[in-house]
Parts: C-alpha cells; sequence; structure tokens
C-alpha cells in the first residue's frame, strides 16, 4: 500500500477501560484537588493504611477503655449492692452509673490524646529527612504550608477515628440518663482539640530532632510544663499575692486553669453545679486549643521553609569543602629539583587535634559508656539551666506561703514521685531505643558483626543507658541532699527515695532493651514499653479492687493491697512520712513513727521499713538483671546471627 492511499485521517485506538484503582485513586484526587493539603494528605493516608500499626492501635485503645469501664462498672455495683430497690432509687442508681461513665470516658479520651498526637506526628518530618526523600518533597510545587498540614491532618484522622470508635460508650451513657446532649458535645470537641494541639507539639518538634523518640519524650515534657507545672504555680502565686483582691472561691481558681487546661475543662464540664460564678464553659478551652494548634503548624511551616532554603543553598552542611579560584592561588616559581607543593589549607578551617582514648575490649561498652544524654553541649547547657530554673522557680513561689510549704514533708513526697515519674518516663524511652536507633541507621551491621557475644553486646547496651541516665538521677540527688541537709528530710528516707528510684527504673530499662532488641520500629517499642508500667502500676491495682468489691468475698479483702509491693510511689511517700514526717494518712502522730504494711492490722517501727525497702529494690534489680541475661542469651537467635 502507497502512502498515497493511506485514509486522511486515521481513527483513534479505543482507550483500555482504567483498572478499578485507578479509577478510584483518580476520583480521590478530584475530590481532594479543592482543598490546599491534598496531595500530601493522600500520600500520608495510603501510607497510613497499608500500616499495621495503626489497626493495633485501635484494638489496645478499644480494649484499654473497655477494661477501665469495666472495673468501673463493677465497683460501682459493689457499691449500691445494697441499697433500697424501689423504682426512684433504680433510676438515681442508673443517673450515677452514667454520669461516673461520662466522667471516665472524658478523662480517658483527653489523656490518651495527649499520649497518643505526640505520637503520631514523632516521623511527620524526620522521617522524611532520615530516609533522604525530605530534598524531593522541597522539589515538587507543593509549599511549606501544605506540607506540614498534609502531615497534621492526616495523621490526626487516625486520632479522630480512635475518638469515633469510643462513641458508642456515650450511647450507653445517654441510655443511662444523668448527662446532658451539651456535656457530652464538650467532651468529644475537648478530646479532638487536645489531639490537635499535642500533634501540633510533635510536629514542630519533629521538625528539629528526627528520632522520633527523642520528639516522643520531649513533647510529653513539654505538656507536663504547660498544663501541670505552670498553671499550678499561677494559680498559687495568684492566691498569695492577691489574697485580699481575688475572692476565695474554688471554682474561681479551677476555672482560671481549666482556660488553657483541658483536664480541668472536662473537670468543670463535669462536676461544676450551674450558674457557679466565675465559670468559663469547655468552649474557651477548645478555642485555646485551635489557637495553640494554628500558631504552632504556622511554626512548622516557617521552619520547614527555612530548612529547605538552607539545604537547597547548600549551606546546611557543617562540612562544607572551601574551594579557591585558580585565578586568586600563589603559584611560586619552581626551579628543577624542587618540591612539591604543599596543598592550600585556610587557617579557619583548620581542626585541632582531637586526644584519642585507647579503644577497650569491648568497644560497644566503651562507646556507650562515652555517649551523652543529649548529642550537642548547647542542648545539654540548656536542659540544664532549664531544669535548675524550674527547681528554683517551683522552690520561690512556694516560699510564699507563710506557713513555708517547703518545710512539710507531704510537699517533697509531691516532688519526689514527680521527679521518679520522670525518670521512669527516660528510662522507659531511652531503653526502648538503645538498639532501635542502631537498626535504623547504618552501625547495625558493625553491631552484629563484631566479635563479641549477645551478653556482652547486652549488658554494654545496659551501662550505657544506665550512664545517660546519670545526670537526671543527679537532679533527685540535689534537691533530696539539700532538704535532708536542712533537717526537713531524715536521712533514712533520703536513702530509700534514692534506693527505689534507682532500682526500680531497672526494670524498664531491662524491659526497653529486650523490646528494642525484638522489634523493628523504635516507636512500636517505645509505646509499649510506656504501657508496661502503665498496666503493672495503673490497671493491675484498679483490677483487684474491682475483683475485692465485685465478688465481695471476705478472703479478697486486702487484695488491692498486694499493689502497693510493687509500687515505688508506696515506698518513697511512706518513707519521708513515716521516717520524717509527723503525719500519716492526715492525722497527727507526733512523737510516733511507724507505718503499717498491707495485710496487717498492726503499726509497725518505722527501722523496718528501710530493710523492707531494700529487700524490694535488691527483687528488681534482679529482675532486671534476668531480663538483661535472657536477651544476651538469645540474642543470637533474635538477630539470627551464627554463633
Amino acid at each position: 500500500m502507497t502512502p498515497d492511499a493511506l485514509p486522511a485521517s486515521i481513527p483513534p485506538l479505543p482507550k483500555a477501560p482504567a483498572p478499578a484503582t485507578a479509577q478510584v485513586y483518580q476520583r480521590r484526587s478530584r475530590l481532594s484537588g479543592w482543598w490546599p493539603f491534598g496531595p500530601i494528605f493522600n500520600k500520608e493516608l495510603r501510607e497510613m493504611a497499608r500500616r499495621k500499626r495503626s489497626y493495633v492501635l485501635r484494638f489496645f485503645y478499644l480494649a484499654l477503655l473497655l477494661t477501665v469501664l469495666g472495673f468501673t462498672w463493677m465497683i460501682l455495683v459493689a457499691e449500691t449492692r445494697y441499697y433500697a430497690n424501689s423504682i426512684a432509687m433504680q433510676a438515681q442508681r442508673q443517673a450515677t452509673m452514667g454520669k461516673v461513665f461520662f466522667a471516665v470516658f472524658s478523662l480517658f479520651s483527653i489523656v490518651a490524646m495527649h499520649l497518643v498526637g505526640p505520637v503520631l506526628t514523632s516521623t511527620a518530618i524526620g522521617s522524611e529527612r532520615l530516609k533522604r526523600t525530605f530534598d524531593v518533597l522541597l522539589m515538587t510545587p507543593i509549599s511549606a504550608w501544605q506540607l506540614v498540614g498534609g502531615k497534621l491532618f492526616s495523621r490526626l484522622l487516625t486520632a479522630v477515628t480512635l475518638i469515633g470508635l469510643s462513641l458508642p460508650v456515650l450511647a450507653i451513657v445517654r441510655l443511662l440518663g444523668g448527662v446532658e446532649l451539651e456535656d457530652m458535645f464538650g467532651a468529644v470537641v475537648l478530646a479532638i482539640t487536645v489531639a490537635m494541639s499535642s500533634a501540633a507539639i510533635g510536629l514542630l518538634l519533629s521538625c528539629w530532632i528526627k528520632r522520633a523518640w527523642a520528639v516522643i519524650l520531649l513533647a510529653y515534657i513539654i505538656q507536663g510544663l504547660i498544663y501541670g507545672l505552670f498553671p499550678m504555680l499561677i494559680a498559687f502565686a495568684a492566691f498569695q499575692l492577691l489574697a485580699r483582691s481575688i475572692p476565695k472561691d474554688p471554682w474561681f481558681v479551677m476555672t482560671a486553669i481549666s482556660a488553657s487546661n483541658p483536664m480541668m475543662a472536662a473537670v468543670l464540664n463535669i462536676e461544676a453545679p450551674r450558674g457557679a460564678p466565675f465559670l468559663v464553659s469547655w468552649w474557651l478551652t477548645a478555642a485555646v486549643q485551635v489557637g495553640l494548634t494554628l500558631i504552632l503548624t504556622l511554626l512548622a511551616a516557617v521552619v520547614v521553609r527555612r530548612i529547605g532554603k538552607r539545604e537547597m543553598s547548600g549551606s546546611g552542611g557543617s562540612g562544607a569543602v572551601t574551594t579557591i579560584p585558580l585565578a586568586t592561588q600563589i603559584i611560586e616559581p619552581r626551579g628543577p629539583g624542587a618540591p612539591p607543593p604543599l596543598p592550600y589549607s585556610s587557617p579557619s578551617t583548620e581542626a585541632r587535634p582531637r586526644r584519642q582514648r585507647a579503644v577497650g575490649d569491648n568497644p560497644i561498652l566503651w562507646r556507650e559508656l562515652r555517649r551523652p544524654l543529649l548529642p550537642r553541649r548547647w542542648m545539654r547547657w540548656t536542659a540544664s539551666l532549664t531544669t535548675l530554673g524550674l527547681l528554683v522557680l517551683t522552690y520561690a513561689v512556694f516560699s510564699l506561703d507563710n506557713s513555708s510549704l517547703l518545710d512539710e514533708e507531704e510537699m517533697h513526697i509531691v516532688y519526689t514521685i514527680i521527679m521518679h515519674g520522670l525518670l521512669m518516663l527516660m528510662a522507659v524511652v531511652v531503653s526502648a531505643t538503645a538498639i532501635g536507633t542502631e537498626k535504623e541507621s547504618d552501625t547495625w551491621t558493625m553491631l552484629i558483626a563484631a566479635p563479641l557475644s549477645g551478653q556482652q553486646v547486652m549488658w554494654a547496651k545496659f551501662a550505657g543507658v544506665v550512664r545517660r541516665l546519670f545526670w537526671p538521677w543527679t537532679v533527685l540527688l540535689l534537691h533530696v541532699g539539700i532538704f535532708t541537709l536542712a533537717g526537713v528530710i531524715a536521712m533514712e528516707s533520703a536513702i530509700i527515695v534514692l534506693m527505689v528510684s534507682i532500682s526500680f527504673n531497672l526494670v524498664w530499662i531491662a524491659s526497653g532493651l529486650y523490646l528494642s532488641l525484638r522489634l523493628k520500629r523504635v516507636t512500636t517499642a517505645v509505646v509499649l514499653n510506656l504501657l508496661i508500667p502503665v498496666a503493672i502500676h495503673g490497671l493491675a491495682p484498679l483490677g483487684l479492687a474491682a475483683i475485692e468489691y465485685g465478688l465481695d468475698w471476705w478472703e479478697f479483702r486486702e487484695l488491692p493491697e498486694i499493689t502497693l509491693y510493687w509500687l515505688p510511689y508506696w515506698y518513697i511517700g511512706e518513707g519521708i512520712d513515716s521516717l520524717s514526717g509527723n503525719t500519716i494518712y492526715g492525722f497527727s502522730y507526733y512523737g510516733h513513727n511507724d507505718f503499717q504494711l498491707p495485710f496487717s492490722d498492726q503499726r509497725w517501727s518505722a527501722r523496718y521499713f528501710l530493710p523492707l525497702a531494700a529487700l524490694a529494690s535488691m527483687i528488681q534489680i534482679i529482675i532486671a538483671a534476668l531480663i538483661v541475661w535472657w536477651s544476651g542469651f538469645r540474642f543470637d537467635r533474635f538477630v539470627k546471627r551464627a554463633r
């Protein structure tokens, strides 16, 4: 056939039908193109849909909520068992049960969103920088605001899903009665806004910090400061300085704190009487949380834009090589036999030689003992000055009271319990990342290829984590030492506090190392290691109390008191109260330093409490040693390395 015989126009070939998945993707793209976060939002949703962690998180969230509600129901049923069975009494019991269920739901949702929010956004920007995909995102026509907004709202969808899955609890509360629809709506809105603000904190920290565990830990500390410590100090200082002008009404103080504290706003939403003076509704707290989210997101967009400009301009690296144009180089005449010219080096770029120490027989132990808790010197100075400044600030505020609260043993019980809680949080997070960070970097292959046994590796990691926590333990030692020298805390009480704070945290260090060795993801190891203390210190006492009230057996009358033997807070509080103080359970016992053991109706002399705390500490050390030994014994099998 010649070209002249070809038709003037060739009909187009029929299009093949697009796959169903492609049609769905095109439909989603068109639907999400109308709002500014569409591209990143779709990308994050597709990645999160393929993760099993989202489904595991939903399962554990609902299981924990139902467990708490089940224990609460058992206790309520046991307490109202012997009430009259009239119709009015039954209606009152149902209303009381509905109100208690609503209180549990509200507080549980807010606390859970405070904990889950930073976890969801801890890898938002840092993971892109670790995977070397951040530069690719910057080269796309996506602005910094679209990037951080898409990251935030896609991660928030998981938190909103968790709240939505728990809404049937409110349906049960509505059937029981006792709670208005407005209060239910306020509880849901507060939980959503708390998820937004906590996730925004994690997103902003993720722009500066690459490691997820560091973002989670720092976000928890920041939330504890802005929602707990600072409002308490401001309220106490206002009471002392403006006692005459401020009405001495407890609702005024609670309302002032609730404007920025979602937990206090939830309590007011549950317990505040209608028409109480100075009462602020929950919507003001929700508006504050939304405004905080907006500010943090805008600040994150600014940080991302600055990081992008610095990396695109090539000025982000500290090890950039400075080149000198050929025209500016000084070329000296060289004759035959002259030595070769020395390479040009600028005096300002010459590095000072660092003194190197000899590496021991265990290089991993040598390396771990020299790793600081914070990598940069300015971080260490900032953390040290901030911690000391907060301590001095609290001392100054509590000294405003004429009765001098710093002379009371109860105040130091609160101090030591808070410090022990922070130590436990740091031990849980740092230990759960000790081996996981090696897996995510290029040092994991070198670690398993080293001619060292599993026992040497695990004990070296254990010693390294203990070494990194030496600085937080020093802060506790400083506080206890100052007031021991001042005569407020007895020497035996100081020994118990330091002994318990060290020994009981060794167990969480050992469990964190085991989880970090077994699990691939650092975030998963951190979350699971955080849930273990919550289950042992929180759910176990609540479950035993529910069993006692529910069964109503005489043999179980003191069953919840079993948990006191493994609660470090009981040893700390009772140690200071019995050995240093003159009050026991709020009653004055001047001249009687004694305590009461669980399962015992008699009071014991305080000199027996120190050996009891030493025995409990020794048991914790043995448990931690067994966990580390077992991890080292199974190390080769876990990492699939030949012996």
